[in-house]
């Protein structure tokens, strides 16, 4: 006997209910939760559970992205010119908190700028040149040559200027 039900016997799977919302925070698991906080004995609909992990996951998003806006302003000095090198430093000074933007609406922000991978900074390695000093020198070059001079003594001027 052949039954009509969907994703009992073949035919398309049942989408979870997160996806139909649109959500990435599990909106199962907040009616589970909500039901087993219902001290009233009151029935609890299933679109109180959409809403709710709607504004958590609103919320994470907001947070994260928050930390990441004081984290680049406390940056602002240190950034290159170079943005692309710059917000990809910003990324991996913040590995923790990657988990949280993977998962939220920042996601696609990421994929946008081809981010796949986070590597953990290492106090060890000697700051990278940027793409346009490591190219602009030739050591065969008077002009570079003399470049270099010059902003050597501009670095001993600066240098030996008081405090």
């Amino acid at each position: 006997m052949a039954c009509d039900k969907a994703g009992k016997h073949g035919g398309k799977a049942k989408a979870k209910r997160s996806a139909r919302a649109g959500l990435l925070f599990p909106v199962s698991k907040a009616l589970r939760d909500l039901k087993k906080l219902n001290t009233r004995h009151v029935t609890v609909e299933t679109e109180a559970a959409v809403y709710t992990s709607a504004v958590l996951e609103f919320l994470a998003a907001e947070e994260a992205l928050d930390k990441i806006a004081n984290l680049s302003t406390g940056l602002e000095g240190h950034i290159e010119q170079d943005t692309k090198r710059a917000i990809k430093e910003i990324c991996k000074k913040i590995k923790r908190q990657m988990k949280v933007i993977n998962s939220t609406q920042a996601k696609a922000l990421l994929e946008q700028m081809r981010i796949e991978t986070i590597e953990i900074p290492t106090d060890d390695k000697e700051p990278k040149k940027s793409l346009l000093q490591e190219k602009a020198y030739k050591p065969d070059c008077q002009l570079c040559k003399s470049k270099k001079v010059e902003t050597a003594e501009m670095q001993t001027q600066i240098d030996e200027v008081p405090t």
